[in-house]
């Protein structure tokens, strides 16, 4: 919930929700333990925050969201990976 609030106020300023939302996530996943359920988390908040930007910036300079669809092409089979291990592993709870 914190990384979701975090990434919609940092796009607000900007684009320093991509900047400093990855990073954070690493922290919060190794400092909590791995958890795979925070993992799935963060990365769906991550996908939300790609996705508005493309619908965004396609309303400003359809040039800037295609360039963003191969990251969010690459985003979404991570999604993919990360719900894998999700379902495989459990929750880590």
């Amino acid at each position: 919930m914190v990384i979701i609030f975090l990434g919609i106020n940092l796009n607000i300023a900007g684009d320093a929700g991509f900047i400093i939302l990855p990073p954070l996530a690493a922290i919060l996943y190794m400092s909590i333990g791995r958890s795979p359920l925070l993992g799935m988390v963060d990365i769906v908040a991550l996908d939300v925050l790609v996705i508005l930007y493309l619908v965004r910036s396609a309303n400003v300079r359809a040039a800037a969201a295609w360039l963003f669809v191969p990251y969010l092409c690459w985003l979404l089979f991570a999604t993919y990976l990360n719900a894998y291990i999700l379902v495989a592993n459990g929750t880590g709870l």
